[in-house]
């Protein structure tokens, strides 16, 4: 069969945009910036490390603001890029963008506190984390712009009272914020890759790996800070900003991950065409990375989702699942059902609903097929269901009504036969035989329409009047020791009945044996007997009726009766317990 066009869609909007501005805005506000430090004596290390942190970052915000699930920590990203040069504006001999730059200088710190805690969705995590953010804008700008209350420098617009010593005790301060904001920073990061599932842990990993890396030597600058080194500090402070460059680079590590998981979709065309080598969704899974991966076929007709087994399947609307549906020719095949973070590479996803396209529509009508046998073992059920109550209220209304009829009957002709002349009494007496007979005939009848003490007693006391009833010895062996549920213990009783009622008719046997016994929620019933052998279930037989029974109840029957072996008539019905 052709196959027909497949495309996927994700259920989420994806809005692209063309971030192609970013990277030549990024390099010429740079390059200007790098040409003012330099004017003004700067160190050409100091400015070429500034350099690579704020580009990487620009280059990282590129490919971020290209793809949707990325966009937001994009922007955060040109935000850092452009906050890295800040400071720069205290070479000017403006006192108004001096003050500017020494005011924002660090602002930086702060946004990269925040790309890190909202990575990769672009949203803070959680309330700690949001603590965490807000703590690092006040250990920047807020510190900042009380220290410059008392700040000595001509250029300083913000000096309220010369106080340098309160000015640098409030450095200090801000520098012991900044190193409990780097180590809750840590404490963060560990619990979300620990508290995450696997296909976020290993999405984010990378930058987040990089983000710790990087702590290390902030620390140390920040301790030499409270502690009053300065110039350990100062010395520090180019290698701090040049392993946060690790931050970047961990982003696009990941990238390179999800890449060479795409290539590694190749792998699942010819695991496709072989065999044994795990169900589709397995196959899936394996590929895109997610055990969690489940499956939804599309039923037409019913205009709903059906699982792999065919039965109903309700698309989840919480935000802790994600849903991809896969087209082919425009009309719905499957949906899969997977971690939100695979949505961070939605061209996985693509590329693996677009390899299994073909098969998916075929497990789709293969679901198809098993929702509509379902449905027909549902609808067989319900008929027998129907048959069974209205064998009980036929047997009830035998007894409550035509049988008391004939008790009564009986015992009135019994009281009439008293004080009846010879010939009357004998004529009553006959009659009262007859009444009897046919009392008999009906309790009978209405035992084989729904035997009372089944209903009453349970399936070991009705197999001990089968046996006893029987034509030949029978030895009941086991007994199933509680009440099940009314549908099982009725097809039992008749599976017994009718492989007695068989065994007298047509086997020539001496003796028959029943056993019984439930297993792991298998009620396992076997009537064997010594007989010449040969049975066949033929269609229109009884037992062939109650093969459809035991069906309707996902039971099954085997027969094993070679000629001059006798019979050995196995049921097994399934009974939830």
């Amino acid at each position: 069969m052709a196959a027909r066009a497949l495309s996927i869609r994700s259920l989420e909007p994806r809005a692209l945009a063309d971030p192609v501005l970013v990277l030549p805005a990024a390099v010429a506000l740079g390059l200007f910036a790098a040409s003012s430090a330099l004017s003004a004596g700067a160190s050409e290390t100091w400015v070429g490390v500034d350099l690579a942190v704020a580009w990487s970052f620009a280059g990282a915000a590129v490919v971020a603001l290209s793809r949707p699930a990325f966009r937001r920590v994009g922007a955060l990203m040109v935000a850092t890029s452009a906050a890295w040069f800040i400071g720069y504006l205290q070479f000017s001999a403006s006192s108004l963008l001096w003050t500017a730059g020494w005011l924002l200088g660090s602002l930086y710190f702060a946004l990269v506190i925040q790309v890190v805690l909202s990575y990769p969705e672009g949203r803070v995590w959680s309330a700690p984390a949001r603590v965490v953010v807000w703590a690092a804008y006040v250990a920047t700008v807020g510190v900042q712009l009380l220290r410059g209350l008392f700040q000595i420098d001509g250029r300083n617009l913000l000096l309220v009272r010369p106080d340098q010593n309160l000015a640098d005790m409030i450095g200090r301060a801000g520098a012991a914020l900044a190193l409990v904001i780097g180590i809750a920073l840590v404490v963060l990061v560990v619990c979300r890759l620990v508290g995450s599932r696997a296909v976020a842990r290993r999405v984010a990993l990378p930058l987040l790996a990089g983000a710790v890396l990087a702590m290390p030597v902030f620390e140390v600058r920040m301790a030499a800070y409270v502690l009053g080194d300065i110039p350990l500090g100062d010395r520090l402070e180019r290698m701090d900003q040049l392993t946060t460059i690790l931050i970047p680079l961990g982003f696009f590590a990941g990238l390179l991950w999800m890449r060479l998981r795409r290539t590694g979709v190749s792998s699942l065309v010819i695991e496709l065409r072989e065999s044994g080598v795990g169900t589709l969704r397995h196959r899936l899974a394996r590929a895109l990375g997610d055990p969690t991966l489940e499956i939804a076929y599309w039923l037409e007709g019913t205009r709903g989702y059906v699982d792999e087994a065919g039965r109903p399947f309700e698309l989840p609307s919480s935000t802790g699942r994600a849903v991809t549906q896969v087209l082919a020719g425009g009309a719905p095949v499957a949906a899969l059902v997977h971690d939100p973070a695979l949505l961070d590479d939605p061209d996985l996803i693509e590329s693996v609903g677009a390899t299994a396209g073909l098969v998916l529509e075929n497990e789709r009508l293969a679901a198809e097929v098993r929702a509509q046998l379902a449905e027909v073992r549902a609808s067989r059920a319900r008929i027998v269901a129907a048959a069974d109550d209205e064998r009980r209220r036929l047997e009830r209304d035998l007894h409550d009504g035509a049988q008391q009829r004939l008790v009564e009957l009986s015992l009135k002709l019994r009281i009439a036969q008293t004080g009846a002349d010879p010939a009357t009494a004998m004529a009553l007496e006959r009659a009262q035989d007859d009444v009897e007979r046919a009392l008999g005939e009906l309790r009978e009848f209405a035992r084989g329409v729904h035997p009372s003490v089944l209903r009453e007693d349970g399936l070991d006391a009705a197999v001990e009047v089968l046996a006893r009833g029987a034509s030949l010895p029978v030895e009941v062996r086991g007994c199933v020791g509680k009440r099940l549920p009314d549908a099982v213990e009725l097809a039992a009783y008749f599976f017994i009945s009718e492989a007695l009622a068989n065994i007298g008719k047509h086997a020539r046997a001496s003796q028959a044996t029943l056993e019984l016994a439930q297993r792991d929620g298998v009620l396992v019933i076997a009537v064997v007997d010594d007989g010449i052998g040969g049975a066949e279930i033929s269609k229109g037989s009884g037992l062939a009726g109650l093969v459809d029974r035991l069906a309707a109840l996902d039971g099954t029957v085997a027969l094993n009766g070679a000629p001059g072996q006798g019979t050995r008539l196995v049921a097994r019905i399934p009974c939830g317990s």
